[in-house]
């Protein structure tokens, strides 16, 4: 294995070696990035407790409650409107798509300086077509996939 990802030290690798992280081919995150506080990236380590891969050791450090009540709201919001139709000057067709992705997270006491709580959530809908690639209906025109369609026929 060439890295190592971890979640608070705690293994969070894909044990299947289907894919390189946990939900790579769902194209899903493992853990919401606002959950997260620190990252520490170990390149090369020399301490013998960090073993079991030949690239970085990554370990994501999670957020948690304090003293102090604490919170986020987000959005990230994509669509055909926001990307471009031209590849190499040459106009493309653009299929309908959407991704819409919306987290929270909150943090704070349940006994002052004793017990804390930290909550964090997210979703996200995606609609996309299988793939992007169409057969290109004018025989002179270039287009980024230059089978014709005659012989999808």
């Amino acid at each position: 294995m060439y890295n190592s990802f971890t979640v608070d030290g705690s293994t969070f690798n894909n044990a299947f070696g289907i894919t390189e992280l946990p939900g790579g081919q769902t194209n899903a995150q493992p853990i919401s990035l606002d959950a997260i506080e620190q990252l520490q990236v170990n390149l090369a380590p020399y301490d013998v407790k960090l073993s079991g891969f030949t690239g970085a050791g990554i370990n994501a450090v999670t957020r948690g409650g304090t003293n102090e009540f604490a919170g986020s709201v987000y959005t990230f919001i994509r669509s055909k409107g926001l990307t471009g139709n031209k590849v190499d000057g040459q106009t493309v067709l653009k299929d309908d798509f959407k991704q819409n992705q919306y987290g929270f997270r909150v943090g704070g006491p349940i006994i002052k300086n004793k017990l804390f709580f930290f909550i964090s959530g997210e979703m996200e809908r995606q609609t996309a077509p299988a793939s992007n690639f169409r057969a290109n209906r004018d025989p002179n025109a270039k287009s980024v996939n230059d089978v014709p369609r005659a012989w999808l026929s």
